[in-house]
C-alpha cells in the first residue's frame, strides 16, 4: 500500500512539471512584449512566484529584476512583493543572511504601507528562516 502511494505521488508530481513550465514559458513570452510599467513588475513577480520552489535561482533573478523596476517606478507594492519573494528565494538557495535582510526590509515597508498580507507573509518567512537556523526563540517572536 505504501508503494502505491509513493508511485501515485511521483506520478502526479512529474505530470505537473511540464504544465508548470508551459505556464511559465507563456508568461515569459508576454514579458518580452510588456512595456516597463507596473504590469511588467507584476508579470515578473508572477513568473518568480511560479519558479521559486523548483528553480529558486531563476526565481531570484526575476524577483530582483522586478525589484529594480519597481524601485525605478516608485511602485511600493511591487517593491515590497519583490523583497519578500527574493527573500524566500534566497532562503531556498541557502543564503540565510540575505533572505533575512530582504524579509526584514519587506516587513518594514509592508508595515508602512499597512499591507497586512505581505506583513504576515514576511513574518512567517522570517520565522521559517530562524527555524532553519535552529534559532527557535527568535522564530517564535
Amino acid at each position: 500500500m505504501k508503494n502505491i502511494f509513493i508511485i501515485f505521488f511521483l506520478f502526479t508530481t512529474v505530470t505537473r512539471l511540464p504544465a508548470q513550465n508551459a505556464g511559465v514559458d507563456s508568461l515569459i513570452k508576454l514579458l518580452e512584449k510588456a512595456p516597463a510599467d507596473t504590469n511588467r513588475v507584476k508579470l515578473m513577480l508572477n513568473i518568480a512566484n511560479k519558479l521559486y520552489f523548483y528553480k529558486p535561482d531563476l526565481s531570484l533573478e526575476y524577483s530582483e529584476k522586478a525589484l529594480k523596476l519597481a524601485d525605478d517606478l516608485d511602485y511600493n507594492n511591487g517593491i515590497v512583493s519583490s523583497l519578500s519573494l527574493a527573500g524566500e528565494s534566497h532562503r531556498l538557495i541557502g543564503n540565510y543572511p540575505k533572505a533575512l535582510q530582504y524579509q526584514l526590509q519587506a516587513l518594514e515597508i509592508s508595515r508602512e504601507l499597512k499591507n497586512e498580507e505581505i506583513e504576515s507573509n514576511s513574518l512567517g518567512f522570517i520565522g521559517v528562516i530562524y527555524m532553519e537556523l535552529n534559532e527557535y526563540r527568535q522564530a517564535c517572536k
